[in-house]
Protein backbone atom coordinates (compact mmCIF):
# COMPACT_ATOMS: atom_id res chain seq x y z
CA UNK A 1 0.00 0.00 0.00
CA UNK A 2 1.40 3.55 -1.19
CA UNK A 3 1.29 5.81 2.45
CA UNK A 4 1.89 9.39 0.46
CA UNK A 5 0.32 12.10 2.49
CA UNK A 6 -0.64 9.70 5.37
CA UNK A 7 -0.82 10.81 8.58
CA UNK A 8 0.56 9.78 11.50
CA UNK A 9 -0.85 10.34 15.52
CA UNK A 10 -0.15 9.25 18.83
CA UNK A 11 -2.82 6.56 19.96
CA UNK A 12 -3.12 6.82 24.05
CA UNK A 13 -5.64 4.18 24.06
CA UNK A 14 -3.14 1.51 22.50
CA UNK A 15 -0.15 3.14 24.49
CA UNK A 16 -1.73 2.07 27.57
CA UNK A 17 -2.50 -1.15 26.81
CA UNK A 18 0.86 -2.40 25.67
CA UNK A 19 -0.38 -1.93 21.94
CA UNK A 20 1.50 -0.33 19.19
CA UNK A 21 1.46 3.60 20.29
CA UNK A 22 0.68 5.41 16.69
CA UNK A 23 -1.71 5.15 13.87
CA UNK A 24 -1.44 5.81 10.53
CA UNK A 25 -4.20 6.87 8.42
CA UNK A 26 -4.87 7.27 4.88
CA UNK A 27 -7.68 9.18 2.94
CA UNK A 28 -9.46 9.67 6.54
CA UNK A 29 -9.08 5.18 7.22
CA UNK A 30 -6.66 3.98 9.93
CA UNK A 31 -4.93 1.69 7.90
CA UNK A 32 -2.01 0.26 10.50
CA UNK A 33 -0.75 0.46 14.21
CA UNK A 34 3.01 0.39 14.82
CA UNK A 35 5.43 1.04 17.21
CA UNK A 36 8.33 2.63 14.96
CA UNK A 37 7.49 4.83 12.03
CA UNK A 38 9.79 7.00 9.78
CA UNK A 39 7.91 9.74 7.90
CA UNK A 40 9.23 12.18 4.95
CA UNK A 41 8.09 15.60 4.15
CA UNK A 42 6.31 16.03 7.32
CA UNK A 43 3.20 19.10 7.74
CA UNK A 44 2.40 19.08 11.48
CA UNK A 45 -1.49 19.86 12.07
CA UNK A 46 -3.43 20.97 15.56
CA UNK A 47 -7.10 21.65 15.40
CA UNK A 48 -7.51 24.23 17.73
CA UNK A 49 -11.20 23.97 18.13
CA UNK A 50 -10.41 19.85 19.60
CA UNK A 51 -7.05 21.63 21.22
CA UNK A 52 -9.68 24.15 22.94
CA UNK A 53 -11.76 21.64 24.00
CA UNK A 54 -9.26 19.53 25.74
CA UNK A 55 -7.59 22.05 27.47
CA UNK A 56 -10.69 23.15 28.93
CA UNK A 57 -11.13 19.28 30.49
CA UNK A 58 -13.44 17.78 27.70
CA UNK A 59 -12.47 14.15 26.74
CA UNK A 60 -8.90 13.76 24.70
CA UNK A 61 -9.84 13.03 21.23
CA UNK A 62 -7.74 12.75 17.31
CA UNK A 63 -6.89 16.37 16.79
CA UNK A 64 -3.29 16.96 16.19
CA UNK A 65 -1.39 14.60 13.89
CA UNK A 66 1.71 15.52 11.06
CA UNK A 67 0.75 14.67 7.98
CA UNK A 68 3.67 13.44 5.14
CA UNK A 69 5.47 10.51 3.23
CA UNK A 70 5.37 7.32 5.13
CA UNK A 71 8.74 5.91 4.05
CA UNK A 72 9.37 2.43 6.98
CA UNK A 73 7.22 1.04 9.54
CA UNK A 74 7.58 -1.89 11.73
CA UNK A 75 6.67 -2.92 14.94
CA UNK A 76 9.57 -3.17 16.57
CA UNK A 77 10.35 -1.45 19.67
CA UNK A 78 14.08 -2.21 19.55
CA UNK A 79 14.86 1.29 17.73
CA UNK A 80 17.04 4.11 19.73
CA UNK A 81 16.79 7.74 19.27
CA UNK A 82 18.51 8.88 16.04
CA UNK A 83 21.57 10.66 16.52
CA UNK A 84 21.48 14.51 16.15
CA UNK A 85 17.60 14.47 16.22
CA UNK A 86 15.51 16.92 18.64
CA UNK A 87 12.35 15.88 20.32
CA UNK A 88 9.60 17.53 19.48
CA UNK A 89 5.40 17.38 20.89
CA UNK A 90 2.46 18.47 21.67
CA UNK A 91 0.68 18.59 25.09
CA UNK A 92 -3.36 19.47 24.52
CA UNK A 93 -3.76 19.75 28.28
CA UNK A 94 -0.92 22.89 28.30
CA UNK A 95 -3.21 26.10 27.12
CA UNK A 96 -0.19 28.05 26.15
CA UNK A 97 0.55 25.22 23.62
CA UNK A 98 -1.19 25.29 20.44
CA UNK A 99 1.17 23.62 18.50
CA UNK A 100 3.46 21.08 18.05
CA UNK A 101 7.14 22.44 19.82
CA UNK A 102 10.94 21.69 20.25
CA UNK A 103 10.77 20.48 23.55
CA UNK A 104 14.43 21.57 24.33
CA UNK A 105 13.31 25.31 23.81
CA UNK A 106 9.51 25.35 23.02
CA UNK A 107 10.00 27.25 19.61
CA UNK A 108 7.28 26.08 17.02
CA UNK A 109 8.18 23.07 14.81
CA UNK A 110 6.73 23.70 11.47
CA UNK A 111 7.57 20.59 9.29
CA UNK A 112 10.66 19.19 8.22
CA UNK A 113 12.07 16.52 5.98
CA UNK A 114 11.98 13.60 8.12
CA UNK A 115 10.28 12.76 11.32
CA UNK A 116 10.84 9.63 13.91
CA UNK A 117 8.03 8.60 15.85
CA UNK A 118 9.44 6.28 18.25
CA UNK A 119 8.51 3.20 20.15
CA UNK A 120 8.02 4.92 23.42
CA UNK A 121 5.73 7.80 22.05
CA UNK A 122 8.47 10.84 21.28
CA UNK A 123 9.01 11.84 18.26
CA UNK A 124 12.06 13.32 16.87
CA UNK A 125 13.13 15.31 13.77
CA UNK A 126 16.04 16.34 11.95
CA UNK A 127 17.58 19.09 10.39
CA UNK A 128 16.30 22.59 12.02
CA UNK A 129 18.35 25.41 10.87
CA UNK A 130 21.04 26.40 12.97
CA UNK A 131 22.25 30.25 13.35
CA UNK A 132 25.23 31.27 11.07
CA UNK A 133 26.90 33.17 14.08
CA UNK A 134 25.63 31.58 16.94
CA UNK A 135 25.25 27.78 15.74
CA UNK A 136 22.22 27.76 17.79
CA UNK A 137 18.99 26.25 16.62
CA UNK A 138 16.73 28.82 15.13
CA UNK A 139 13.52 29.71 12.69
CA UNK A 140 15.18 30.06 9.97
CA UNK A 141 15.14 34.34 10.03
CA UNK A 142 17.82 35.33 7.73
CA UNK A 143 19.61 38.65 7.73
CA UNK A 144 20.16 41.31 5.42
CA UNK A 145 22.91 39.32 3.18
CA UNK A 146 20.39 35.90 3.41
CA UNK A 147 22.18 33.79 5.95
CA UNK A 148 20.25 31.88 8.38
CA UNK A 149 20.76 33.87 11.91
CA UNK A 150 18.44 33.77 15.40
CA UNK A 151 16.82 36.53 16.39
CA UNK A 152 19.21 37.39 19.03
CA UNK A 153 21.97 37.60 15.79
CA UNK A 154 19.86 39.50 13.92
Amino acid sequence: MNLDNATVHYNINSAKSGGPVWTIRKNNKKVRMANYVVMHNCKPHVGQAGALAIANGANKSVHAWIRGDIAFVCNDTGYNRPNGGELVGYNPRDRKETSFNYRADGAEWRGGPVAYFMPDGQMVVKERALCGRCTEPCEGATDETGETMCNDCI
